[in-house]
């Protein structure tokens, strides 16, 4: 039996949720109006408890709680696993991750392995009847994609904060709280994390970045190592409006 519920896999920077999960939170609360269900969050990891009033304040109506050792750390064949037993389990109607590289390759292959319809890197999402309507851009941002599924089955998508409302809203409520039992003990996990390496904020794409220092076309070529040396305080990568990076080529595409 299909469960009136959407789902929100949220993440955190150090302990506030990140401006893609508000802006996720937004829409599932707007998606769970349409189809009278629940919003759902799914938190996984070791120290998760801290997180669940941040989500209460955001209007979360129930939270799962996903706890083992082995999950202090993200690992693709792990993570899959267990949300994916969630899946089948629960049986949600919408399941958000966020656009971020480990959300997409997530999202990915959580539908492959439980049969989901998926959409990654979706613009917009409507309820139609008995069918979720759901945009995206293609080839390159030249065409505009429409797809339509059925309700008969979970919808996994990923949305990026530029498609979102990340208007900070509180609502709090008090969330129903379920713990899951998880087997990770029998399941061969492929890999193993052995530490983080902080990425260089002069190769990241603006997309992954934290800060961003943006420039424009009035910018002249022998100002760039002073706008340079500002990013580089800030920890910052550079960006810049598109006449500057394809007319100018002061930064890298």
């Amino acid at each position: 039996m299909k469960n009136k519920a959407v789902w929100v896999f949220p993440e955190f920077n150090e302990e506030k949720p990140s401006k893609t999960t508000i802006g996720l939170l937004n829409e599932a609360i707007c998606c769970a109006k349409e189809i009278f269900g629940r919003v759902e969050a799914c938190l996984i990891g070791d120290l998760i408890e801290r997180h669940i009033d941040s989500l209460a304040q955001k209007g979360v109506d129930t939270v799962y709680l996903l706890k083992h050792e082995l999950l202090s750390h993200y690992t693709l064949d792990a993570y899959t696993h267990i949300i994916s037993e969630l899946i089948y389990k629960h049986n949600p109607s919408i399941v958000f991750f966020s656009a971020s590289p480990s959300g997409n390759e997530l999202a990915a292959k959580t539908a492959a392995r439980t049969k989901s319809n998926c959409v990654i890197q979706a613009e917009s999402l409507k309820v139609s009847g008995k069918f979720f309507c759901v945009t995206k851009s293609g080839y390159n941002d030249k065409v505009s994609i429409h797809q339509a599924f059925l309700q008969a089955q979970p919808l996994i998508l990923s949305m990026g904060s530029d498609h979102l409302d990340i208007k900070e809203i509180t609502r709090p409520v008090a969330p129903q709280i379920k713990i899951e039992d998880i087997d990770l003990e029998s399941l061969n996990i492929r890999t193993k994390h052995l530490g983080s390496i902080k990425g260089d904020p002069r190769k990241l794409n603006i997309e992954e970045a934290d800060r961003i220092v943006s420039v424009g076309r009035g910018l002249r070529p022998e100002q760039m190592p002073m706008v340079q040396k500002l990013a580089d305080l800030l920890g910052a990568t550079i960006g810049g409006t598109k006449p500057a990076v394809d007319d100018l080529s002061l930064i890298n595409k």
